[in-house]
Order: C-alpha cells, then structure tokens, then sequence
C-alpha cells in the first residue's frame, strides 16, 4: 500500500512539473516557429524578381533572410506594387518591408536599421531642354512623375512642382516608359535603381541626367519597417541580428554580391 502511495505521489509531482513547464515549452516552440512576411515592389538592386528563378531576390530580401536565420526565424518575400506592399505592412503583425525612413512614417512602423543610405533625385532626358528650364527656375512648370506611394511625393512638393502637374506611375519601370515616351518632363528616382533599370533595357545612361538631389535630411536612409504593433522583444531580436551582421562581415559580404550598390552609391549618379 505504501508503495502505491508513493508511486501516486511521484506521478502526480512529476505531472505537476510537466505542466508547469508546459507554458515556457509552448512559448519557445511559437517563438522557434516565428514566421516573417516581407513585402516589397521591383526596386532593384534592393528587391526584384530574379528572371532566372522567378523568385526574390536583392540585397535586402538576402539581409532579411540573413537577419531571420540569425535570430531563429523564418522569413517568406513577396513583391507586389509599392502602394499594395505597403498596404500589406500597416495591416498585417508579422510583416516586414524594406523602405525609407520618414517623418511622416515615423509613428506609422516600427524600425530596424538603418541599412543603407537612400539619394532622390529628379532626372530628364539630356536631349530636352528640360534641364535648362529647371536650372532657369521654371522647374515649377514642368510636369514629373513618381511612383505611387513613395517617400519622394513629398520631397517633390517641397521644389516647388505644381501638384497639378505631378503624375505617378505603379512602379519604376512605368515612370521611365514614360518619359522616354516623353509623356512627362521629369521623373523621380534614386540612383542605384535607375541605373539597374537602365541597364536591364539595354539603354545608354547618358541617355538620362540628375537634375537635382531633392533628398529629405529625415528620409536619407532606408531602414526595414515592421508592424507597429510588433512585439519589443522581437524588434531588438532583429535589431541585433542586423548589428551582429555588421560586426561579423557578413553584411559587407551580403553588398559585394551585388556591385552596383558599392560603384554606384559613392557616385550619386547614373554611370
């Protein structure tokens, strides 16, 4: 009988102990399983889709990646336009997005960076008379495009450009058809990305010239955004991963895939 007793005891101390640890097994099997959605448009050579795989690719998709693994999570990437990527990032816990950093984003996201210094300049074709115009100060009269969503819009209405005559395009592959097509006088666009696109068409950039820098002292950075309403703890998780990748090397090693980024980003202009 005592012998039951005991063996009784035993187990329900040993029953007692599993489900007191059960709570902390739970919580270290969900943060284990934690899964990131990246959101992201065809902003070369940060994100795009790779032509030989169909797949993302970029140097911010390999620096999340990089960034997740570090911190035992999972990462999916899916690139849609800028406005739906967006979209996506403020309504879905759990998302992240390469973008730049802006006064008027600030409260909107949660951040982690910054990652890499960000340039917005204003180009034209260097056959129009365009750039004397705006050089004249009759900037205000030319028509320009950007794309739907970006930080730029409001650099731009700082220059002075009517708003009238400010157009958007879905992406940066539309707002340079059109101006070459010349349906615009100007377009926004950072460098790296033009001089990918550029390049990806089979176009000569000496077609194109840098008007202006018309870059924002609050939005010269691009950092990832998160959810605002991401858990702290997973916020400095991913803030460190990115801090460890710098100090490690792997960071530097993750931008030489890709050169442009290192010619391009110490010029400020397409070469």
């Amino acid at each position: 009988m005592f012998y039951r007793i005991l063996i009784l005891n035993m187990k329900v101390v040993t029953l007692t102990a599993v489900f007191a640890l059960f709570p902390m097994l739970l919580a270290q099997t969900l943060a284990a399983e934690k899964t990131y959605k990246m959101v992201g448009t065809e902003y070369p050579p940060f994100t795009f889709t790779d032509p030989a795989t169909g797949t993302p690719a970029g140097f911010a998709v390999d620096l999340a990646k990089a960034m997740c693994t570090k911190s035992a999570r999972t990462v999916s990437v899916e690139l849609h336009p800028w406005k739906r990527a967006e979209s996506m990032l403020a309504a879905n816990p759990g998302t992240i997005a390469f973008m730049a950093r802006t006064e008027a984003r600030e409260h909107q996201y949660r951040w982690i960076g910054p990652v890499y210094p960000r340039r917005s300049y204003l180009w034209t074709l260097a056959s129009s008379n365009r750039a004397e115009q705006a050089r004249k100060g009759e900037l205000g009269t030319l028509t320009v495009s950007v794309v739907r969503g970006y930080a730029s819009l409001d650099e731009l209405r700082k220059t002075g450009i009517a708003e009238r005559n400010i157009s958007e395009a879905t992406d940066d592959a539309q707002n340079l058809k059109k101006l070459l097509a010349g349906r615009v006088d100007l377009i926004h666009a950072n460098d790296l990305v033009l001089a990918w696109k550029l390049r990806a068409e089979g176009i000569p950039p000496e077609t194109l010239v840098a008007l202006f820098d018309i870059t924002s002292p609050d939005s010269n950075e691009y950092y990832f955004g998160i959810h605002r309403n991401a858990d702290d703890t997973e916020v400095s998780l991913l803030q460190n991963a990115l801090d460890n990748l710098r100090q490690s090397g792997e960071f530097d090693r993750l931008l030489a895939a890709y050169p442009i980024i290192l010619r391009q980003g110490t010029q400020g202009a397409v070469k």
